[in-house]
């Protein structure tokens, strides 16, 4: 076998499982759905009709109107903006916190199958070690230690959630290391490095994109929970856990339009990015 057609047949399989993907259209209806949500926090300052931060204590609590399509909260903010410019740091700080589990978590798994032995039972003590931290107990250490604000919770989750996404990376990663084309790889000359990077993390893309999904589902839950206590995103900055605090007070004074709206697009969002994530990992599956 020679590195050309090593290099094809892993290429077919990665093609197949993306074709696999394209042709579900639970999966493509939802990727739309979460891309929807992804494109109006990018596009906030083009769709929020106010800025959300003006206050106006003359026009407190008011019902959905013309001027204000949600109404306004208790210092008469836009809640409809709000809840639009809401989305971009409920959903930048659960990026943050995938992209660095993910990066360290998947590096780590590749690194742990390859390589095995001692090494491998190290990390893996490593993961059941911090697989012992409950990711918003942590959150809340590193707040109390750090300050409040988005970056502490974001650094204390992405370290929390690493054995998450290493732990199924790397039994996927395990199942790659013993198949043909990786032989093959090797009996050419292959350097370990070149082999994972080129062959093995393509193979198993498609699943650490599902774990990725599933991830950034959680920690949008686990970072509106710290913002909700108080903890998070601060004032006057817009954020949906923070709505659904700031609009406790409104809601036992019969103005729930706040508290609903942000409560009901976290769980909206959360059940979608889960929803594309399971699809995604069935696909990976049935196509191995």
């Amino acid at each position: 076998m020679t590195a050309t057609s090593m290099g094809r047949i892993a290429g077919r399989r990665t093609a197949a499982l993306t074709r696999a993907a394209g042709r579900d259209p639970a999966l493509t209806v939802v990727a739309t759905l979460c891309a929807l949500i992804v494109l109006v926090a990018v596009c906030a300052p083009l769709l929020a009709p106010d800025d959300p931060t003006q206050t106006d204590i003359l026009h407190q609590n008011l019902s959905a109107s013309g001027a204000h399509l949600l109404g306004t909260d208790a210092l008469g903010r836009d809640i409809l903006s709000r809840l639009i410019y809401g989305a971009r740091l409920s959903l930048l700080g659960p990026a943050l916190v995938v992209s660095s589990a993910v990066g360290i978590g998947t590096a780590l798994a590749i690194a742990s199958a390859w390589i095995g032995g001692p090494f491998d039972r190290v990390v893996a003590r490593i993961l059941d070690v911090l697989f012992a931290f409950p990711a918003i107990l942590l959150a809340i250490v590193a707040v109390a230690i750090f300050g409040e604000g988005l970056a502490a919770p974001v650094v204390a989750l992405a370290i929390a959630y690493i054995p998450y996404v290493a732990r199924v990376v790397r039994s996927v990663a395990l199942r790659e290391r013993h198949l043909a084309y990786v032989d093959a790889g090797r009996s050419l000359g292959f350097s370990g490095f070149k082999i994972c990077v080129r062959h093995i993390l393509p193979n198993v893309g498609l699943m650490i994109v599902a774990q990725a999904t599933i991830a950034f589902a959680s920690a949008i839950m686990d970072l509106a929970g710290i913002s909700f206590i108080g903890l998070g995103v601060q004032p006057p900055a817009s954020d949906w856990g923070l709505m659904v605090s700031d609009g406790a007070s409104a809601l036992l004074n019969d103005h729930p339009v706040e508290t609903l709206s942000a409560g009901g697009a976290i769980v909206i969002t959360v059940v979608l990015f889960n929803l594309l994530g399971e699809r995604l990992s069935t696909v990976s599956e049935v196509r191995r």
